[in-house]
């Protein structure tokens, strides 16, 4: 991961708001309007608050075009299912802001399905307080009768045999450690 520099901007996810304060370094960061509706904990609430006050934080609303995108890499890595619509957002925030901004963006999250998402989306991400993703993975599905295999994750039964699939994770080590 690139290092980050006053340029950087952040967005994190639900999680990474109640951790925010330990991480160094951090000064601008955004959260999708779909992360304000899910902020339930007192004490997240608080530090969404004093960041908004400070200016250190804004919500900003996701072009429907980039959650398109989201969405549709979501779906070819097998991980769509595996999201919420909040982690959805998320990530599409940060891949708008990078394309429209030109700008380096970083994902804050301790979420495992949000940052192998990130990884495929090329979209640098950190762990707030856990180690974070080692490999990247993606999904498919094998028939448990003929062994067919299956990349499209949203199929419940196979199409040539009418078995039954399994979902298994595959990884694409890219020969780095992932912090």
């Amino acid at each position: 991961m690139e290092e980050e520099n006053s340029e950087t901007i952040y967005v994190l996810d639900t999680s990474a708001l109640a951790f925010i304060n330990s991480l160094k370094g951090f000064r601008r960061g955004y959260i999708a309007e779909e992360t304000k509706k899910e902020l339930r904990h007192f004490k997240t609430k608080l530090v969404f608050e004093a960041l908004i006050h400070s200016q250190r934080l804004q919500v900003k609303p996701v072009n429907k075009k980039f959650l398109k995108e989201t969405v549709k890499k979501a779906n070819e890595t097998g991980e769509y299912l595996r999201l919420s619509k909040t982690d959805l957002y998320t990530v599409a925030l940060a891949h708008q802001i990078k394309k429209e901004e030109g700008k380096k963006v970083i994902v804050l999250t301790d979420d495992y399905t949000i940052q192998n998402l990130c990884e495929h989306m090329e979209i640098d991400w950190k762990p707030v307080k856990e180690r974070g993703i080692r490999k990247v993975a993606k999904w498919e599905l094998k028939c448990t009768s003929c062994g067919k295999i299956w990349r499209n994750t949203e199929i419940e039964i196979c199409p040539i045999c009418g078995g039954k699939l399994k979902k298994r994770m595959i990884f694409q080590d890219n020969g780095e450690t992932k912090k």
